[in-house]
């Protein structure tokens, strides 16, 4: 586990804090307008993600960062805006993640 470098009640420490919470809370209610229909929304959410974490050089969570397509900046929900399937090669199996509005492929190695 890494430890955080800046001291806890440093100006840097509260901000990087606020920045993540942010990002959190943007990042809820892009899936919830996703799920609703409204999908132009939750991309100008997602680059808004994007822009805070440029900003402030904030690193964005990766349960957060595998969940927006790279290339489109919808949010990745299975079965709406994307398709989930489970792919081997060998010795390596992968997580392929299908957007399916632009057709970006996402492909995460996992361990069997």
């Amino acid at each position: 586990m890494k430890k955080n470098k800046l001291k806890k009640g440093s100006k840097k420490a509260r901000l990087e804090e606020l920045v993540k919470e942010r990002i959190e809370n943007l990042y809820n209610i892009s899936s919830q307008e996703t799920i609703k229909g409204n999908i132009d929304y939750a991309r100008e959410l997602n680059e808004l993600i994007f822009r805070l974490s440029l900003r402030n050089k904030v690193k964005i969570p990766l349960s957060i960062k595998r969940g927006i397509c790279k290339n489109c900046h919808a949010t990745l929900i299975p079965g709406i805006t994307s398709s989930v399937r489970i792919r081997s090669q060998g010795k390596m199996h992968y997580l392929t993640i299908k957007c399916i509005k632009c057709g970006y492929i996402k492909r995460i190695p996992f361990k069997k």
